[in-house]
């Protein structure tokens, strides 16, 4: 598939955003939960269940990917103020909602845990109005309208578009020194984790987005939510050096911190789902994830899919 304008791994480049290819992100990602499921005890079954919703994405990005403007477009404006591919400009496009049609279709029902299967039955007697509601609630953080067995497999139609989406247009990057940037600044999602770069570009840090896969860069040693940086710790299990979460006293927040240069195949979702633990101990501290995982949702148990 094209990505349209240049789309670098946001591990690897020093732009102020960066686009990995879609395709090659799913790959590595599905690679990675399985890898997760392979010794992940009482969550195997659902690191597979996650695999397989990335392993679908990838199949239909291939088979049916979203078609370029047919007219030459204008860049798209980044002023870290609107983004350009907001939830309510791309709602009423029906390339998602096809999407999650065969995602419905497709996926296997066959000794699949009889909540999954009634969750999908949920999903597919939705008329379409009823489906751009619950999706537009969804994507502007109500969960609790659509239920959080049902988010995953809204969130995968609705990334894949938003991931196409974001890579079909050149940008036009305007500086602003500053800028909130704790939200995307392509479509105004959350980030699901801040990932910091090896090389070329170690050091640097960027948060990636829950929704459109791209990512952004953030000043080091900064909260990604209130964006000071007088109270910040930083925290680990068994001395995991990739894998930290950043918490800030001053809004009571924390966001994992993954380390590339540590583990070279980490992922921001499927290491962010892997290290559930790290947010545990957080939580007992008093400090609240400000990062949203397409995987798991508040409200859903890992084990639902096992």
């Amino acid at each position: 598939m094209s990505q349209g304008t240049a789309a670098s791994d946001a591990c690897g480049a020093a732009s102020s955003i960066a686009r990995m290819d879609v395709s090659e992100l799913y790959a590595r990602r599905s690679a990675r939960l399985r890898s997760f499921a392979a010794t992940g005890g009482g969550m195997a079954g659902y690191f597979l269940f996650a695999a397989q919703l990335v392993d679908w994405q990838r199949d239909y990005l291939a088979q049916t990917p979203l078609a370029p403007p047919k007219q030459p477009a204008p860049p798209l404006l980044i002023d870290w103020r609107t983004p350009p591919l907001a939830a309510s400009v791309g709602i009423a496009d029906l390339y998602w909602q096809r999407a999650l049609d065969a995602l419905l279709e497709a996926w296997p029902r066959q000794r699949q845990n009889p909540a999954i299967v009634s969750t999908l039955a949920a999903v597919a007697a939705l008329e379409r109005g009823e489906r751009e509601t619950a999706a537009l609630a969804l994507l502007q953080g109500d969960i609790a309208s659509v239920g959080s067995a049902k988010a995953p497999f809204f969130w995968a139609a609705l990334s894949l578009f938003w991931g196409q989406w974001a890579r079909l247009r050149p940008l036009e990057i305007q500086e602003r020194v500053g800028a909130a940037r704790d939200l995307c600044p392509l479509c105004g999602g959350a980030p699901v984790a801040s990932l910091v770069a090896a090389a070329p570009a170690d050091g640097l840090r960027y948060l990636h987005c829950s929704l459109c896969e791209s990512a952004w860069r953030l000043t080091r040693a900064q909260c990604a939510v209130c964006e000071q940086s007088g109270r910040l710790q930083y925290w680990s299990l068994d001395g995991r050096k990739s894998v930290q979460s950043e918490s800030c006293g001053d809004c009571m927040s924390q966001l994992k911190i993954l380390h590339r240069n540590e583990t070279p195949d980490i992922d921001p979702a499927a290491d962010d789902l892997a290290s559930l633990a790290l947010d545990a101990l957080l939580e007992e501290k008093g400090f609240s994830r400000s990062g949203v995982n397409p995987f798991l949702f508040p409200g859903a148990s890992p084990g639902d899919a096992a």
